[in-house]
């Protein structure tokens, strides 16, 4: 009898704090890929964080709390015009390393 080979799931998990600035319907693939495990099943392990002010976000953002935001623009470009350095997209979490991410 064989008995196939598991795969070993012990692989670190990179973590991600998300926070979303409004909860409205075109956040939902967020919160479907987070139910569906999509992220785990390309390495991420990702906490979505509902938070109802988007300059908080903001500060959020820019003292490190999170890695990737999601809310209304204005916020983020007060950010900028303050000298703050964000990236507007990404094609691959995992590549970039303590960078500040927003989409």
């Amino acid at each position: 009898m064989l008995i196939p080979a598991q795969t070993s799931r012990a692989q670190k998990l990179q973590q991600l704090r998300v926070a979303l600035s409004t909860p409205t319907p075109h956040m939902a693939p967020l919160w479907v890929a987070k139910d569906r495990k999509f992220f785990e099943k390309h390495g991420l392990d990702v906490e979505l964080i509902l938070v109802n002010s988007g300059s908080l976000v903001a500060q959020m953002f820019a003292a490190g709390e999170l890695q990737i935001t999601a809310n209304a623009p204005a916020s983020l470009v007060n950010l900028v015009a303050a000298g703050e350095k964000i990236s507007p997209a990404i094609s691959s979490c995992p590549k970039s390393k303590r960078r500040k991410i927003s989409i």
